[in-house]
């Protein structure tokens, strides 16, 4: 290892036998001259030399550096220091060869043992606000924001001068992190700016960084003071389930029952519910839910139904299920009446189109989060994928008509089923009306007939070329190429490249009512 020598060895210790750990901690007492930034540069035996300039050591007591290097099979290793600005101590050309252990090297010797010890590791304490002598700032640089595999701090202590460009090597702390620590002397902080050694800056788009003494993090161009220790040990495993959900209670109106229950409580945080059901002929059905209220409508009238509900934690431990609630819906509600279509020319109309789900909440307790409630982020803004309806169409026809349009295009009414289907375009079952867009006294026929008796019509959107979840109900997709037309829509014949011949049904095919 050829590089300049700067301290005369007088003395060498002897390579020591390997500790169980197998590690070696380095305690060195660089020149005065050296200030802030040590490097310490070795080849493990049998292995290769880190990349120059080294790693940079840690403060360990007033003018001592330390640095814990991991030997794995290996009895020892060389090593060499630099102050990373061209100054090195080699060992005048012969590298310093140490064993396992605490090993110290100062002046040219090396000892063994641990030159810190007995020190009082803890600063003294200084008044509010002045900085303790000897302050140092340890400094955790995330390297994923940038896609970096290595950092270079480039910084000035408050009332000093810039390290030299591309500043000194950060160690690599961890995935992801790279860390460094540097002595401030009696400056209160540092400004600083980062680069991967490779041409690429974080300069916080030029503002640099203030950075203050203790811990801070540099991530994603925020600088967290006080910070946790990102490469700590990890906090253990949650093995915890929440509570039991308890207080279950259930309220009847008609074929529609609420069930709400007394939130669960856990030692890091419950994240949501799953609502279990039987009863009727739909078997067992499973609803998960943020909330502590799950709204079931459309059951069959009459008919007795059994709920529990369990409770789940962000590790995705679940609790017991909760005591059972049983309800027995009553009557359905009578259907409304059928209305006529409007009459004239659709052509003379002034359409105002509608996503039912997005447009107005009428009735709350129709809303519907999705099984991406939480990952879209809607949960933490009260945003469920569900909201509007056709009640809260109903109380917008006056706003509609008075902004001067005689008709309403509304998105699809039919069931859908997918993890994104408020839109209306992902049909499952054609055969019913979205249950999540009507409420006791706003049907869809209510709407229609709403709408007409305000003199406005509605013009239905229909899509019978895509459905999810991924077909239709009760019918793969191949056998099951069309559905029967209804007033408005059609199919046509398209040739596809290559010259098969296939039906396709119209995209959107308004249907008046």
């Amino acid at each position: 290892m050829a590089v300049p020598a700067a301290v005369l060895v007088t003395s060498l210790l002897p390579v020591t036998a390997a500790s169980a750990a197998n590690a070696v901690t380095v305690y060195y007492q660089p020149p005065t001259a050296w200030g802030a930034s040590v490097n310490i540069h070795y080849g493990i035996d049998g292995s290769g030399w880190t990349s120059v300039p080294g790693v940079a050591m840690d403060a360990a007591c007033p003018g001592w550096r330390r640095k814990t290097i991991d030997l794995g099979a290996a009895a020892g290793l060389q090593v060499v220091f630099t102050n990373g600005a061209g100054v090195w101590d080699n060992n005048n050309g012969a590298n310093y060869r140490l064993g396992t252990g605490p090993v110290s090297v100062a002046g040219g010797r090396v000892s063994a043992g641990d030159p810190c010890a007995g020190t009082d590791p803890s600063p003294t304490p200084t008044p509010t606000g002045t900085p303790a002598p000897g302050a140092t700032a340890e400094i955790y640089y995330r390297l994923t924001t940038r896609n970096w595999t290595a950092a270079n701090i480039h910084y000035r202590p408050t009332g000093g001068t810039w390290t030299a460009v591309p500043g000194t090597a950060m160690e690599v702390a961890c995935a992801g992190w790279a860390r460094k620590v540097i002595d401030l002397g009696t400056a209160s902080g540092l400004t600083a700016a980062f680069n991967n050694g490779a041409g690429q800056w974080d300069n916080n788009n030029g503002a640099d960084y203030t950075i203050g003494t203790g811990r801070s993090t540099v991530s994603g161009g925020e600088v967290t003071p006080a910070a946790a220790n990102p490469c700590g040990a990890p906090p253990p495993p949650d093995t915890s389930a929440p509570s039991v959900p308890a207080g279950l209670r259930a309220t009847v109106n008609g074929v529609r029952v609420t069930v709400d229950w007394t939130a669960s409580t856990d030692d890091r945080a419950v994240t949501g519910y799953e609502v279990i059901r039987t009863g009727g002929d739909s078997g067992t059905v499973r609803t998960a839910t943020t909330g502590t209220r799950h709204v079931a409508a459309g059951l069959l009238p009459r008919t007795a139904y059994r709920w529990t509900v369990r409770a789940r934690d962000e590790a995705g431990n679940w609790s017991a299920a909760s005591d059972p609630v049983t309800a027995t819906t009553g009557d359905a509600p009578p259907a409304p009446a059928g209305g006529s279509p409007l009459g004239g020319d659709p052509r003379e109309d002034t359409i105002y189109f509608v996503m039912t789900a997005r447009f107005a909440d009428g009735d709350p307790s129709n809303n519907r989060g999705g099984s991406q409630h939480v990952r879209s982020g809607n949960a933490a803004n009260d945003d469920p994928m569900f909201r509007g309806d056709f009640q809260g169409l109903v109380d917008k026809l006056d706003y509609i008509k008075a902004l001067g349009f005689s008709a309403i295009w509304i998105t699809p009414v039919v069931l859908n089923r997918s993890d994104y289907d408020f839109h209306g375009y992902h049909g499952w079952d054609f055969h019913r009306v979205d249950p999540r867009l009507e409420s006791p006294g706003a049907s869809y026929q209510d709407l229609i007939n709403a709408a007409h008796g305000k003199g406005i019509k509605i013009f239905q959107d229909v899509v019978y070329n895509h459905s999810s979840r991924w077909g239709r109900r009760g019918c793969s997709p191949r056998p099951c190429t069309a559905y029967g037309t209804s007033s408005g829509s059609g199919t046509t014949t398209s040739r596809r490249p290559g010259g098969s011949t296939t039906r396709w049904s119209n995209t959107t095919a308004p249907t008046r009512r």
